[in-house]
């Protein structure tokens, strides 16, 4: 059902996008430092990093929808398997003046010690600096059936290309 809804999305934000007369492309690669936050791994995982490629196609001056594609890894305590993450996400920013905006991703991210492929939301608030953006972003992706999830904390740092 998750994965429906979001080709849903993906579809709706496609349109809409490529339905508009001004739009304006935007390439940025993000690098982020993670920090563990749920009980499922704030224990046996220390601090985690990664990095991201996003496309932001601009539509009016407040709205943007954004697909990003990475690697990111949370580094485990001694006798603990390292946690890899391959996120795809598509979402939209909002920018709420020139400088500070929010944003709400959502996706699949593949997942190494046979978790397979999960669903994930990051919502966040941003920092525009004209080439230079920061942001604060918490992730979370469901596992075991949603019974448990791999939460982080980030800040990130993007630079458009």
């Amino acid at each position: 059902m998750k994965k429906t809804l979001l080709i849903i999305l993906a579809l709706l934000l496609t349109a809409t996008t490529f339905a508009q007369n001004r739009t304006r492309t935007i390439s940025s690669l993000n690098l982020d430092l993670l920090a563990p936050v749920s009980d499922a791994i704030k224990n046996t995982h220390i601090v985690g990093g990664g990095a991201s490629l996003q496309i932001e196609v601009r539509n009016s001056k407040k709205l943007s929808y954004i697909a990003s594609s990475g690697y990111s890894v949370i580094l485990p305590k001694p006798g603990y398997n390292a946690i890899i993450q391959l996120p795809t996400m598509m979402g939209a920013k909002y920018r709420i003046t020139d400088v500070v905006g929010m944003q709400l991703m959502g996706g699949i991210v593949v997942l190494n010690n046979g978790l397979g492929s999960k669903f994930s939301y990051a919502p966040g608030f941003y920092f525009d600096y004209g080439k230079l953006t920061t942001n604060v972003r918490y992730t979370c992706t469901w596992i075991n059936g949603g019974d448990e999830d791999i939460t982080t904390v980030g800040l990130g740092i993007s630079y458009k290309l």
